[in-house]
C-alpha cells in the first residue's frame, strides 16, 4: 500500500507544478512554486486518493467477474478485457495517468462493465467490434516501431493510446460518453511535435516537503483500507 500512496503524493507533485505554470527555473521561482507546492499538497493527494479508491473498487470488482469457469465462446473477449484493465491499472499508474486524466480511467472501467453486460448477450457482435480496435492497435504499433525513442515519447504520440481507450469507449459503452468523435481521422493524420523537452529534477522538491508528505501519506492511507486494493 505505501507503494500506492507514494504514488498518488508524486502525482500531486506533479498536478500542482503543472497548475503553477510547470517547472521553475530560476531560485525565486523555484521558493515560489515549493511554497505553493507545500501549501496546497494535502487536498491535492487526498482528492487524487479519492479517485484512485473508486477506480480500484471498479476494477476490483471487473477482475471478480473474469475470474472463475469461462465459456469457450467469450475467452477471446475476457482475454482482451483483462489485458485492458493491466495496461489502465498497474504499479506506478496513478503518476503515469496524471491527475487530469484519472477521471478518464473511471470512465473506462464503467465502458468494460458495460461491455461484460452486453457481451453474454451477443458475443458476435463485440468480437466484430474488438477486431476493429486490435486494427487501430495494430497500425499504432507499428507507426511506433518506427519511430526513434525520443520521438515515441512525446505527448503528441503518447495520445495516440488514450484515444484508443476513447474508440474503444465508443465501440463497448457509448452510453458512458467519449471524447474523440473523429478517432481516425485524428489517428491517421500523423503527428509532429516541433518543441523542445523540458525536465525538472523533482527529487530536488521533494526531500523539503517531508513533513507535508507525511500528513499526505497518512490521508491517502485511510482512503485505500476500504478498496482493498494494492499494486
Amino acid at each position: 500500500m505505501l507503494d500506492l500512496i507514494d504514488d498518488c503524493i508524486a502525482c500531486g507533485i506533479d498536478s500542482l507544478i503543472a497548475k503553477h505554470g510547470g517547472p521553475a527555473w530560476s531560485e525565486v521561482g523555484f521558493t515560489q512554486l515549493h511554497e505553493q507546492v507545500r501549501a496546497e499538497l494535502n487536498d491535492e493527494v487526498v482528492s487524487i486518493a479519492r479517485q484512485v479508491e473508486q477506480i480500484l473498487t471498479t476494477a476490483n470488482g471487473i477482475n471478480k467477474r473474469l475470474k472463475g469457469r469461462v465459456d469457450i465462446s467469450l475467452a477471446l473477449a475476457l482475454s482482451d478485457i483483462k489485458s485492458q484493465v493491466g495496461n489502465l491499472i498497474y504499479r506506478g499508474f496513478v503518476t503515469a495517468t496524471g491527475a487530469a486524466r484519472l477521471p478518464d480511467v473511471e470512465r473506462y472501467l464503467h465502458a468494460i462493465e458495460r461491455r461484460l453486460e452486453k457481451l453474454a448477450i451477443d458475443p458476435h457482435r463485440d468480437r466484430a467490434q474488438m477486431l476493429k480496435v486490435e486494427q487501430v492497435q495494430q497500425a499504432w504499433q507499428q507507426m511506433l516501431n518506427k519511430l526513434p525513442p525520443p520521438r515515441a515519447n512525446e505527448p503528441e504520440v503518447k495520445e495516440i493510446r488514450w484515444m484508443i481507450e476513447e474508440l474503444r469507449v465508443s465501440y463497448f459503452g457509448a452510453a458512458i460518453g467519449y471524447t474523440v468523435p473523429n478517432f481516425r481521422k485524428a489517428h491517421y493524420a500523423g503527428y509532429r511535435s516541433d518543441s523542445g523537452l523540458a525536465f525538472c529534477c523533482i527529487r530536488r522538491l521533494r526531500p523539503s516537503l517531508n513533513a507535508v508528505t507525511a500528513t499526505a501519506r497518512l490521508s491517502a492511507k485511510s482512503r485505500f483500507s476500504a478498496a482493498g486494493a494494492e499494486l
